[in-house]
C-alpha cells in the first residue's frame, strides 16, 4: 500500500477507511467536505478503491480544515462517538470472544495496530477499575486535540455500546492545553466528568466497573473455541506471534498478503520470511492457521451462512472459500458444520 501523500520526513499513517468514515460523517453533518479536502490538497479519489495508507500529516490537515468548517469547536467528540457500531463488526472473533471490557479494549487495540501506527494502546484492570492509555505520535498540538477528543469519545461510546451495564467514567486526561471555557463545558457535559489537560502525548481514561461486567457482544461458542489460542497470542513475544495477532485482528485476513503485512511491520518480505523461518514457521502457515481457526469459529455460530463467513474473511466468492476450507480440513464448510454441530441442519 502506498501513502496518499509524500513527505521528506518519517511520519505515521493510518488506513484510508478511517479517513473515509470521518469524511462521510462530516458530509452527513452538512459540511462542505469537498471544500475542506481542497483546502488540504486532497480529494475523494484519494480514499477510493482498496485500502491504502494516508499519512498522518494529511489527516492532521484534514482534521484542521474540518474543524474550521464545523459549527462548534468540539466536532471531534461527535465524530468519535459515531464510530463504534460500524467498527464492532470489523473486530470479528476478537470481539465476540472477549468476555470482559478489558479484553474488548485489547481487541480494539489490536485493530488499531493494523489500521494505523499513530499510537500504542495499553489496557490495565485493577479490581473494579479499568484504565485505557494511548501514547500518541502526532506533532501539532492543535490537531492532537482533535484526534484525542475523537478517540476519547470513541472509547466511551464503545464501552457503552458493548457492556450490559455501562461502566462509569471517572477520569479523562487529555494531552493538550486547556481549551476555551465553552469547550471545557462541552467536555464535561459529554463525559460526565471534568477532564484534566496538560502537555504530553498520552490520552488516559479511567472507568469504575459496575457489578454486571458482561458484554452484550460476547458469544459463548466463540469464547470456548478461541479462549486458549487467544491467550497464547496475548502472551506471545516473537514475530510469529505478532503476525498471528495482526491476522486475527484484520477485518478481511484472506486479503492480507505477505507483502502488505511486511509493509505494515516496516520490513521487507525477505526479512519477514527469514525471521519467521528462524521461528520454525512461515507467513503461509500462519495465514492458513488463522483463516482456518476464524472460519471454524464463525461456522460454529448458529444461523451463520457460509457465504457470510466467506465474505467476512475476505474471499472473493463462496466457491473460493469452499476450496480453501476443503484444502485445510478435507471437508467442505457445510459438511464440516454438519459433522461437528449436528444440532443444526448443516445447510447454508
Amino acid at each position: 500500500m502506498k501513502d496518499v501523500t509524500t513527505t521528506t520526513e518519517p511520519e505515521g499513517w493510518l488506513l484510508s477507511p478511517v479517513a473515509i468514515h470521518l469524511v462521510s460523517w462530516a458530509k452527513k453533518q452538512g459540511v462542505d467536505v469537498a471544500g475542506a479536502l481542497r483546502d488540504v490538497g486532497l480529494s475523494f479519489d484519494d480514499f477510493a478503491g482498496q485500502p491504502r495508507r494516508v499519512s498522518i500529516a494529511s489527516m492532521e490537515r484534514l482534521l484542521a480544515a474540518l474543524g474550521r468548517r464545523m459549527p462548534d469547536d468540539v466536532f471531534a467528540l461527535r465524530s468519535g462517538a459515531a464510530t463504534p457500531h460500524a467498527l464492532i463488526p470489523l473486530l470479528g472473533p476478537l470481539m465476540t470472544a472477549s468476555s470482559s471490557l478489558e479484553e474488548a479494549f485489547d481487541a480494539l487495540g489490536r485493530y488499531y495496530a493494523v489500521a494505523s501506527d499513530t499510537f500504542h494502546v495499553d489496557v490495565k484492570r485493577t479490581g473494579a477499575s479499568l484504565r485505557v492509555v494511548s501514547t500518541w505520535r502526532l506533532r501539532t498540538d492543535a490537531v492532537r486535540r482533535y484526534a484525542a477528543e475523537s478517540t476519547a469519545a470513541h472509547w466511551v461510546a464503545f464501552a457503552a455500546a458493548i457492556c450490559v451495564e455501562a461502566p462509569r467514567l471517572v477520569e479523562v486526561r487529555f494531552p493538550f492545553a486547556a481549551p476555551s471555557a465553552s469547550a471545557q463545558r462541552a467536555h464535561r457535559d459529554f463525559f460526565g466528568v471534568q477532564p484534566s489537560y496538560g502537555p504530553g502525548r498520552v490520552l488516559d481514561l479511567g472507568w469504575a466497573l459496575g457489578t454486571d461486567t458482561r458484554l452484550s457482544t460476547q458469544d459463548a461458542t466463540l469464547v470456548g473455541l478461541l479462549r486458549e489460542p487467544l491467550e497464547r497470542e496475548r502472551s506471545g513475544t516473537g514475530l510469529g506471534a505478532r503476525v498471528r495477532r495482526m491476522l486475527m485482528a484484520a477485518p478481511q485476513p484472506a486479503t492480507l498478503g505477505a507483502e502488505a503485512l511486511a509493509a505494515e511491520l516496516g520490513v521487507s518480505v525477505r526479512t519477514l520470511s527469514r525471521q519467521l523461518a528462524s521461528e520454525g514457521t512461515s507467513f503461509g502457515a500462519l495465514a492458513r492457521e488463522v483463516l482456518e481457526r476464524r472460519a471454524k469459529a464463525q461456522l460454529s455460530v448458529a444461523g451463520r451462512k457460509v457465504s457470510e463467513v466467506a465474505l467476512e474473511l475476505g474471499y472473493a466468492s463462496r466457491s473460493s472459500f469452499d476450496r480453501a476450507f476443503l484444502r485445510w480440513t478435507g471437508r467442505t464448510p457445510v459438511r464440516w458444520r454438519r459433522e461437528t454441530h449436528p444440532v443444526g441442519d448443516g445447510r447454508d
